[in-house]
């Protein structure tokens, strides 16, 4: 297969990658197919790492750590892999070129966010429009919890599933000894308030983003079932002499857009739980903090009416 063809069965297969998406925007495709192992490479077989690290110019125990956290991504189920052996296809391969790509801006959770339930392949010659509108959002919440990080009055945990703010030990030492311990406590609850608002924001972003992907596929598959009748109702002539081979592509292609919608669907209904879970702990905490402020309050007035007596 010369490697113009190569090149196009990449773009047909990886048409719905959330990575190959990046690539595309950041007019990084010469990069991605510049490449020589693509005259080198057998499509129809599997490669261990040690090849592919040559390939890519890494060590081989490098080329593992891009792998590892991306097990689903990246293995198809063909691939004869074992716990210490891998083997990975030519898509397999490209998307792994992806990541190497992208590791230094996006680092291995950035990545992760970026691939999500990414798993499915596609080699039709539709497109659907992939941009993610709330792009400039992401990067403005990102922007202000750069700005919240270096005014030293918070520290920010990161581990797999979240990111975890909290108030800095200093600032902490120094606020003890000038407020109470029920003011304290209505402070953290505050935090919490403020934490809980911002994930509830980016769920928000997540959710319309997802409704956006069920739309665009929702209306691929009408067109392409449009196409499947189109290819039904031929004469007899044509269906008598002519090639089924069109209608069947159109049938798998339609196939495979509904596997996608179904996983949107699922994901869509896990963001929804998600968001009520945190509106009802939002609703909870706001409560919390109004009985914390009432008694507090409450306290400061019994003092104030003493003071003024010893006066």
């Amino acid at each position: 297969m010369e490697i113009k063809e190569k090149i196009e069965h990449i773009k047909e297969n990886l048409k719905f990658d959330p990575l190959f998406e990046v690539i595309q925007n950041a007019k990084l495709e010469d990069e991605l197919f510049q490449e020589e192992f693509l005259q080198e490479i057998d499509i129809k077989k599997h490669y261990g790492t040690v090849k592919i690290a040559e390939w890519f110019s890494m060590s081989d125990s490098g080329l593992r750590y891009y792998i590892k956290p991306f097990p689903y991504y990246l293995f198809d189920e063909d691939a004869p892999n074992t716990d210490t052996a891998y083997r990975l296809s030519f898509i397999s391969i490209i998307k792994l070129k992806m990541i190497t790509m992208l590791k230094d801006e996006y680092k291995i959770k950035g990545l992760e966010r970026l691939i999500g339930g990414a798993h499915i392949s596609y080699s039709d010659t539709t497109t659907l429009p992939t941009k993610n509108p709330f792009e400039p959002q992401i990067e403005k919440l990102a922007s202000i919890v750069e700005q919240i990080t270096k005014t030293g009055l918070f520290q920010i945990e990161e581990n797999k599933e979240e990111l975890n703010i909290s108030l800095s030990d200093n600032f902490l030492n120094f606020i003890k000894y000038t407020l109470t311990p029920a003011e304290i406590e209505v402070n953290q609850l505050k935090e919490k308030e403020n934490r809980l608002l911002a994930d509830i924001k980016i769920e928000n972003l997540r959710l319309d983003h997802t409704n956006s992907r069920i739309e665009d596929i929702s209306r691929y598959i009408q067109v392409m079932e449009l196409k499947d009748q189109s290819e039904k109702n031929k004469g007899f002539l044509s269906k008598l002499f002519g090639s089924t081979n069109n209608q069947n592509d159109t049938i798998a292609f339609i196939s495979k857009a509904k596997e996608e919608y179904e996983f949107l669907k699922e994901k869509l209904n896990v963001v929804k739980e998600t968001i009520k879970n945190q509106e009802v702990e939002l609703k909870n905490t706001r409560l919390e903090i109004v009985q914390k402020q009432k008694s507090i309050d409450s306290n400061n007035h019994f003092l104030e009416e003493g003071e003024d007596k010893d006066v």
